[in-house]
């Protein structure tokens, strides 16, 4: 018999949930989520300070289980007052992202090079005032400081997979 009670796998065994599955401890789960969500808002902390933009704190919410984290970043240099005009200026209607033309393509990356330019000008006007007056990030720093939360749970799923299969490797007999 090919599906006898003997052949077939519990669904508690196949599906690694901590506290369900015999291999996983509920206490173990709850490490790997705290550790996790640590190590993303660290993340993102991490890269903002590289991309110059001052971090007031980071930190989690704990109750009975961890419920989330935080990494309060400061709005001023993040977005500007000054600068999100130029960061965040139109683009060309008739390029969509998907389809264009090479006029159109050529258009869009001439926009792009001259809101660069106007941005320099304007960071270097804002070194030459106080040092309270911080510029603001870029399109590409803000995505960049956004993408470090979501590449670190990458990194920390391989290697969460990678210790237990490791492990379990051990652990199995040959």
């Amino acid at each position: 018999m090919l599906f006898s009670r003997t052949n077939t796998v519990s669904c508690k065994i196949v599906f690694l949930i901590p506290g369900v599955n015999q291999f996983i401890p509920f206490v173990w789960g709850l490490l790997a989520l705290l550790i996790a969500v640590f190590i993303h808002e660290m993340m993102h902390s991490v890269l903002a300070r590289v991309e110059d933009v001052k971090v007031h704190s980071v930190g989690l919410l704990v109750a009975l289980f961890p419920i989330g984290g935080f990494a309060k970043i400061d709005d001023k240099q993040l977005y500007g007052d000054e600068l999100d005009q130029l960061n965040d200026a139109e683009e060309p209607d008739s390029f969509n992202g998907m389809t264009a033309t090479i006029e159109e393509i050529r258009a869009y990356e001439k926009a792009q090079q001259e809101e660069l330019i106007r941005a320099e000008e304007v960071r270097s006007e804002l070194k030459g005032k106080s040092s309270e007056k911080a510029r603001a990030a870029t399109k590409m720093q803000r995505s960049r400081i956004l993408v470090a939360g979501v590449m670190s749970n990458f990194c920390v799923a391989f290697v969460a997979a990678l210790i237990f299969f490791f492990v379990a490797s051990r652990s199995l007999p040959l």
